[in-house]
């Protein structure tokens, strides 16, 4: 018996890591296409393109972060007592008719939410883009069904499909438009359909696997003792748990959304003409690849460690859970601090490196910031839910958005999109602070450890000094005219030195232990950094 459970946990462990490999991929993939789509369409093209996006964002993440993990949850649990063709039937059914709705709603409100968004000329694009809710119920059920089973990888292998067909198209279709003197919405237009090409070849990957499979054999000859489930119940668990399990990847989209709605008519009512407000909305929007990326790996990294967690709330071990949930926050402030500060160290060179200017360079560098609390944010949502507090981060995350809302009034008039950067940032410090405080006291322990933290302000202020040292000697010694080959140089080199001072510092002075190392990608290398004489434990 403990060995099966033993193996049970193994292959569990060993999904969670292929997912997290496809989520590492995919996330870096949807974050870099837009470096290039930006200097081929430019900054107003990357605003028409940006403004629209959030719209495909949200019916990405729902089959892919909300409603597959709910169904596959539910398959894992009572695969024993449920009819799961009739299970699959029913959220097919619930999920066609939902994204029915989303997309009626916002195909014929395409034309209301581009007036909102003061530039009438976004309507056929957010009409195009709304198809991609109709694909929404496809992608979930069969996701759903395969992670249910155990079986990781027909997901992985059609998240990363989607999205390597969705670039590659994306990166075509614009410059294939571009160059043929197409308008900049045109071109917009065509990175939307290369979008729904993704969607498309997703389906087409999970019906081979299907169909490879046999699958629908499979079903049709269940057990006929198993009970059927309900269509109310299973309409009311889909659907409210699979908003509460994909709120946290929505945060960054959903304050998107919030600029695409708000940013370009403050902007224009600040003074600008809609060329200028355009031009300056699309340098804005460069942020938005910069805390992607930034976020991807911190995310990845921490959240491996959640379903152990999840293990432990099971087993009543709380003592493990404990260590792991700050294990978890260890990782995601190391990250998280070395992405923030690191960035905003080099911010100017990278602007120059990936976008062709320094515009928007301070705004960036406060996006930067958010990083940082985005990391320890996620974290902390995930390990929530892992302990069954699946709808306190709705409410958190509702309420930070409604700060950004409030704050764009306030601040974008008098700072521009400095103003919007900053209130990008003070909503993430609201959302991260209500974690904190929460988990806290349901842990009922320390989350950060103040000798973990300390050796984190240690190696970033290591950082620091020698990032600046670095920029003194690229741009007031080498550098007579910055150009993008020198930015390149300064960028590439600065995030070398910079991550060789920060992982020193952190790693010899013991931030982790040696098997807490063990359990992190290229940990064994790590741990070659550890002096002899610090015990195993030193990092907890």
């Amino acid at each position: 018996m403990n060995n099966k459970a033993n193996e049970n946990s193994i292959n569990f462990l060993r999904g969670a890591f292929i997912l997290t490999i496809a989520a590492v991929i995919t996330k870096a993939l949807s974050a870099g296409y837009r470096i290039p789509f930006q200097n081929i369409a430019g900054d107003v093209g990357f605003y028409i393109y940006q403004q629209v996006y959030p719209f495909y964002a949200i019916a990405l993440i729902f089959s892919t972060y909300g409603f597959p993990v709910v169904l596959s949850k539910w398959i894992a649990e009572r695969q024993d007592q449920i009819s799961i063709r009739t299970l699959l039937l029913y959220t097919f059914f619930v999920l066609s008719l939902f994204g029915t709705i989303l997309f009626i709603l916002l195909y014929g409100g395409a034309g209301w939410l581009a007036r909102l968004m003061n530039d009438p000329k976004l309507e056929p694009l957010i009409k195009l883009t709304s198809f991609s809710f109709l694909f929404m119920p496809f992608i979930s059920v069969m996701r759903g069904y395969y992670q249910g089973k155990g079986n990781m990888v027909p997901t992985a292998v059609s998240q990363v499909g989607e999205q390597f067909v969705r670039v590659l198209c994306i990166l075509v279709f614009s410059y294939v438009l571009f160059l043929k003197g197409y308008s900049l919405y045109d071109v917009g237009a065509g990175a939307v359909l290369g979008s729904i090409a993704g969607g498309i070849i997703s389906i087409l990957i999970l019906l081979t696997f299907f169909w490879i499979r046999n699958e629908w054999d499979v079903l049709r000859k269940q057990q006929p003792n198993q009970k059927n489930v309900s269509l109310y119940l299973v309409g009311k668990v889909i659907l409210l748990q699979g908003f509460a399990f994909c709120i946290t990847s929505l945060v960054l989209v959903l304050i998107q959304l919030i600029d695409s709605l708000q940013l370009f008519p403050l902007l224009v009512s600040s003074g600008f003409n809609e060329h200028e407000a355009k031009e300056w909305k699309g340098v804005f929007d460069r942020g938005q690849p910069l805390i992607q990326l930034g976020t991807v790996v911190t995310t990845s990294l921490s959240l491996t460690i959640v379903p152990l967690i999840s293990k432990n709330k099971l087993e009543n071990n709380r003592k493990e859970l404990i260590e792991n949930s700050q294990l978890s926050f260890r990782i995601s402030l190391m990250i998280g601090t070395a992405a923030s500060i690191g960035l905003i160290s080099i911010i100017k060179p990278t602007n120059i490196m990936l976008f062709t200017d320094d515009k928007g360079s301070l705004a960036l560098s406060i996006l930067a910031g958010s990083i940082f609390f985005s990391s320890i944010l996620m974290t902390a949502a995930a390990i929530l839910q892992a302990l069954g507090y699946s709808f306190i981060p709705i409410s958190i995350i509702l309420s930070g958005l409604v700060i950004k809302a409030l704050l764009m009034f306030v601040l974008v008039p008098s700072f521009d999109i400095v103003g919007s950067a900053y209130s990008t940032l003070g909503a993430f410090i609201w959302m991260t602070v209500c974690f904190i405080v929460i988990l806290r006291k349901q842990l009922k322990a320390p989350i950060f450890r103040f000798r973990s933290v300390m050796l984190v302000l240690a190696g970033a202020a290591a950082m620091t000094g020698v990032l600046s040292i670095h920029t003194f000697i690229f741009e007031e010694l080498l550098i007579k005219e910055q150009t993008r080959i020198l930015a390149f140089l300064q960028a590439i080199s600065g995030v070398g030195i910079g991550a060789v001072s920060y992982i020193w510092v952190v790693v010899r002075f013991g931030l982790f232990s040696l098997e807490e190392l063990a359990m992190l990608p290229l940990g064994s290398k790590l741990s070659k950094l550890l002096p002899k004489k610090i015990s195993r434990s030193f990092g907890k």
